[in-house]
């Protein structure tokens, strides 16, 4: 008895983390803009730290820290330096420890979700964040539906790309230009790069490495911010090239290509005639659907798509847009003489949005707003009656919030201005 208990306290008597316990250390800094060097507050800094773990199968990697701290206003964040006792296993070692700035935080119990979903793994262990980039929704053309699936976990502020921090290793991702290695684990200034209007503002960055991210991340991102047309896509597919002429340049390029094929060799078809026409993208809440081309004899060429609200067990029609094509003056007044059919007993007055002189027509069921555009004609309506059926069992119609209703107009008006 007395050798046993002997045995047991000679094992308490172990310092934590013997023999073989490893220290991740604290990791503390500032969060700022590269090209400014403002604070950058309200970003999630995520700590991700594995093991790697042997076994006669092959081995592979275990979580050891995962946790996240959100910058504060002045952008500082810190983790607490700990000794990872979990490494006393012989069949353990650490691997790696890493920060990821500007991805919102997937808690475990959300990463159990998405594991159980089939959408992806409990913890997300991978390193490259690459692909948070040729993926983002924020790529996509001002009138397409995302060609790819969203990130795992969304950007804190869209106004910057994300970063991935490395201190074990230096970065080895399959494309380096949203990754920093760090030699050191305090005090450190971190740098988000911002998604700029030209390129040509990272020239304001006085280190060559973050000069040439900062230009190849916004060479990227310029590629994808117009990409309605064969001439945008031309300029983009240039632009793609001049990330790296490597593997970035490729990825550009593919991810060009997936976003609309017919636009990649020069063709211009009927589709984007009709995307050249509406607003094709989710607007105050608001999401397309069933866009459409309606032609009747005597009539130009007209477009047409509703905008619902999507609900957990119905969608909600709040609106439906009309826009015609090709139409000569004598037509224009034609038009305006069908619009005001739709609202027999309405009030007509001028509105003035966003500078613009627009028709509305008012009545206790319908809100109609109209304007020429050189030879085009558009017609926006809001149904005002709560419970009338619109676009079958599921949709209904429901007032906008003037929100919603200024929103669309003045994305409408952007396409297609109105007489000032």
């Amino acid at each position: 008895m007395v050798l046993v208990l002997g045995s047991a306290l000679c094992a308490q008597d172990k310092p934590p983390g013997w023999p073989l316990g490893a220290r991740i250390p604290e990791i503390s800094g500032q969060v700022v803009d590269a090209v400014t060097g403002k604070a950058v507050p309200g970003v999630d800094v995520t700590l991700l730290a594995t093991a790697g773990v042997a076994s006669f199968g092959g081995g592979g990697s275990k979580p050891l820290r995962y946790e996240n701290i959100r910058t504060v206003s002045q952008g500082q964040f810190g983790f607490r330096s700990t000794l990872e006792t979990q490494l006393e296993n012989p069949m353990m070692e650490l691997e790696s420890y890493w920060l990821t700035v500007n991805l919102a935080f997937l808690t475990p119990a959300q990463g159990r979700q998405r594991e159980q979903s089939g959408e992806g793994g409990a913890v997300p262990l991978g390193e490259d964040l690459s692909f948070e980039v040729s993926n983002a929704p924020m790529h996509q053309a001002a009138y397409r539906r995302p060609f790819a699936s969203a990130p795992d976990r969304p950007w804190n502020n869209r106004a910057y790309f994300p970063l991935a921090v490395q201190f074990v290793h230096p970065c080895r991702q399959s494309w380096n230009a949203n990754c920093v290695y760090f030699g050191t684990t305090r005090a450190l200034r971190i740098p988000l790069i911002p998604v700029l209007d030209d390129p040509r503002g990272c020239e304001g960055i006085g280190d060559a490495s973050l000069r040439r991210q900062c230009r190849e991340l916004n060479l990227y991102w310029a590629a994808f911010r117009r990409a309605g047309t064969v001439e945008e896509v031309q300029a983009g597919k240039e632009l793609c090239r001049q990330i790296d002429n490597g593997a970035a340049s490729e990825t550009c390029l593919k991810n060009l290509r997936m976003l609309d094929p017919e636009l990649f060799q020069g063709q211009w078809t009927a589709r984007h005639q009709r995307a050249a026409a509406l607003v094709l993208t989710p607007v105050a809440e608001l999401v397309p659907m069933g866009e459409c081309t309606i032609t009747e004899k005597g009539m130009p060429m007209m477009y047409m798509v509703r905008y619902l609200r999507t609900a957990p067990h119905r969608d909600v029609e709040v609106s439906q847009a009309r826009v015609w094509v090709g139409v000569s003056e004598t037509e224009q007044g034609s038009l305006v003489r069908e619009v005001r059919s739709w609202v027999p007993e309405g009030v007509e007055r001028k509105g003035v949005v966003a500078g613009q002189n627009v028709g509305v027509i008012e009545s206790a069921g319908l809100y109609v707003a109209y304007w020429p555009s050189g030879s085009s004609f558009v017609a926006l309506e809001f149904p005002k009656a709560s419970g009338t059926q619109v676009g079958g069992a599921d949709a209904v119609a429901e007032q906008a919030t003037p929100r919603m209703r200024l929103e669309l107009i003045q994305q409408y008006l952007a396409r297609h201005p109105a007489p000032r």
